[in-house]
């Protein structure tokens, strides 16, 4: 009975740990808005989904495949040129002993530690940072799905706000959490195709399609961008009552205003400090966002 007893332990236990060492969900689905550029030049946009599909061994070790779809367009102005992507293979993700890796110039790099405590600093494959260390400013849980994960709050001022166990950073899954001539940010996480963790500033779109209003030619124009004092935003004659918002990379809101019958918009910047906004322009059912750079 005594061995029977123990036997069923041993079983439980293993079953236990079995349960707690796997992370990573295999229906997991990161929706990420990425842009890079060249200023004066052209920006690079893509708006896509990070998917597992299958595995694979690589250094002795069993990894999960990443692949992405979604669209982009160079941003050759009036004209953007815009292109779809499917099925593209992205990286490759395993986790061990709370913690997440991926391969980087044939090596096992650490992607994510999950285990980390508050002044520890962050150390990932795809994050180089420029100036100081990226550090763990403080910890705390937040809900994803019906489960609170741990969250842990970084000291970057142009990038992640935070990582969240076992999804990532609000910078996506495997972009650089600093930022500096590029943009992304995590729109949402979902499991099994539902959304279950979100930023509350744009909608959740696993589909990423490329929306109707921006199919064509932008309309709205910004100069100088970059900018230092000002800015000017120029909207088309047929824009009646445009409304304007400017929101950072936290997605805080930082200018509310209707541009009233006004079709070239003088911007101060001067309160503003330098970095990457986004410049959201609606006019009725018709909604443009310009990326704009204070420098």
């Amino acid at each position: 009975m005594k061995t029977l007893r123990l036997f069923i332990i041993l079983a439980m236990s293993l079953a236990s740990f079995h349960i707690k060492g796997q992370t990573i969900e295999p229906s997991s689905e990161w929706r990420v808005n990425f842009s890079i550029w060249e200023p004066g030049i052209q920006i690079n946009y893509e708006f896509y989904r990070d998917f597992i599909e299958g595995d694979t061994i690589i250094n002795s070790h069993s990894y999960s495949k990443i692949y992405k779809s979604g669209y982009g367009y160079i941003d050759w102005s009036p004209n953007p040129s815009y292109y779809y992507f499917s099925h593209v293979l992205h990286g490759f993700l395993r986790e061990e002993d709370s913690k997440w890796y991926t391969v980087d110039a044939n090596q096992d790099r650490l992607l994510y530690d999950f285990t980390l405590a508050v002044n520890d600093t962050v150390y990932s494959a795809f994050t180089y940072p420029f100036e100081s260390p990226v550090i763990v400013t403080a910890i705390d849980s937040v809900l994803i799905g019906s489960v609170y994960k741990k969250r842990f709050h970084l000291n970057i001022q142009f990038g992640a706000e935070y990582i969240i166990e076992d999804v990532g950073a609000t910078t996506g899954l495997f972009e650089s959490m600093v930022l500096f001539e590029w943009d992304s940010k995590l729109v949402c996480f979902a499991e099994n195709g539902v959304s279950v963790w979100a930023d509350s500033t744009e909608e959740c779109n696993l589909n990423v399609n490329i929306p109707e209003t921006q199919a064509g030619s932008r309309s709205c124009t910004l100069y100088p961008n970059p900018a230092e004092e000002y800015t000017i935003l120029s909207i088309p004659s047929n824009f009646t009552m445009a409304h304007i918002m400017l929101v950072d990379t936290f997605g805080r809101l930082l200018l509310n205003r209707s541009t009233g019958d006004d079709k070239s918009i003088k911007i101060p910047l001067s309160a503003f400090p330098v970095g990457i906004y986004l410049l959201i322009v609606e006019n009725g059912d018709k909604r443009e966002s310009l990326k704009l750079i204070i420098q």
